[in-house]
């Protein structure tokens, strides 16, 4: 399987610019929406990626080891190249990770934690911004496990 290094290359010099020409060409979205799903996608290619199930074996203070602080205990719950290396259930597992991480952080402040109603209207209002961010994590996703899928059948 390709390294880290291997799949930020891939994803930003080969799998970027392919996926903004696609949506570019079939959808035709503002530029800024562009710039965000850019920045989305390469966040992550290099910090949000299937493999953040091993950020435990990352030097805790480095800027990537910081970056992957929310996932120190994500591999404790999913194996490498189990549920995380899934196309779809793979960026999900991560999102809700990441949200659950967020609703501890509100009770250990004793914030009040939104209600599910209150959280609906959010997305809803923001539907296209909160399109961007999955987009962007999803298709990230789906270029590293594409090739990881890919060189594991060059390797056969």
């Amino acid at each position: 399987m390709p390294n880290y290094k291997t799949h930020v290359r891939f994803n930003t010099l080969l799998a970027l610019p392919l996926w903004i020409f696609l949506l570019s060409y079939f959808y035709h979205p503002p530029a800024e929406d562009l710039v965000l799903f850019s920045g989305i996608f390469l966040y992550g290619s290099y910090f949000f990626h299937p493999d953040v199930d091993l950020a435990y074996k990352i030097k805790l203070f480095t800027f990537k080891g910081l970056m992957t602080l929310p996932f120190r205990l994500y591999g404790a719950f999913f194996r490498h190249r189990g549920l995380s290396h899934h196309p779809f259930w793979g960026t999900f597992t991560r999102i809700v990770w990441v949200l659950l991480l967020i609703a501890l952080f509100f009770c250990v402040k004793k914030w009040t934690i939104p209600t599910f109603p209150a959280l609906k209207k959010l997305l809803l209002e923001n539907r296209s911004l909160v399109t961007l961010v999955v987009l962007g994590l999803f298709l990230a996703d789906l270029s590293h496990i594409g090739l990881d899928r890919f060189s594991s059948r060059i390797r056969k």
